[in-house]
């Protein structure tokens, strides 16, 4: 995934509402849909695919193309990547993408989560352990009262932590494969 240019991304953003609470607002709500889209396509990385369909959404409009319809226009993108996905997986054989998918342990998902926390930046491992602590009514306000003590909306908040927990993730998912990887390779028989 290629990081968004700030402009690029802000004028995405204005595209999308020049209010920029309202606009951050609906972004997430076209990430959820696009998110959608792809798990229902059955795309192994669904939010990588997610985010390179906004990255080039944003670069789109950051290079001055004309877009009449912008949700019409992230579907025609997701289409692309999509066929792109495709494609790949045709020209190579991941045996994976064939073997069920069994639940893993919930003990080995918390060990990765506490290592790939340990590796985050301090600010960024405060922010998003603030972000989902609580329940309920008390979490909302919560969240008001860490984006009013960070300076920033709610909405951008929403985005931050969003973009946060995206990299926890796919650092829990590295972590977990290579867990899987090394509990394969120790039940194997030695060679003799």
């Amino acid at each position: 995934m290629q990081a968004q240019p700030q402009t690029a991304f802000d004028k995405l953003l204005a595209r999308l509402n020049p209010d920029r609470e309202r606009a951050g607002q609906l972004y997430e709500e076209l990430r959820l849909k696009l998110l959608k889209f792809f798990t229902w396509k059955n795309c192994p990385d669904a939010d990588t695919c997610t985010d390179d369909a906004l990255d080039r959404l944003a670069r789109r409009l950051d290079e001055g193309t004309e877009i009449q319809n912008l949700n019409a226009y992230a579907y025609q993108v997701a289409r692309f990547i999509v066929l792109e996905q495709y494609r790949r997986s045709e020209t190579v054989a991941d045996t994976r993408a064939y073997e069920p998918l069994l639940p893993e342990p919930p003990e080995s998902r918390m060990n990765c989560l506490e290592k790939c926390l340990a590796t985050m930046s301090e600010s960024d491992r405060e922010l998003i352990l603030a972000y989902y602590e609580g329940e309920g009514g008390g979490k909302i306000q919560k969240r008001k009262d860490l984006a009013r003590d960070l300076g920033i909306t709610t909405t951008a908040l929403k985005i931050r932590a969003c973009r946060i927990r995206t990299k926890l993730e796919t650092c829990i998912n590295a972590c977990m494969e290579q867990d899987s990887i090394e509990t394969d390779s120790s039940r194997r028989a030695p060679n003799i």
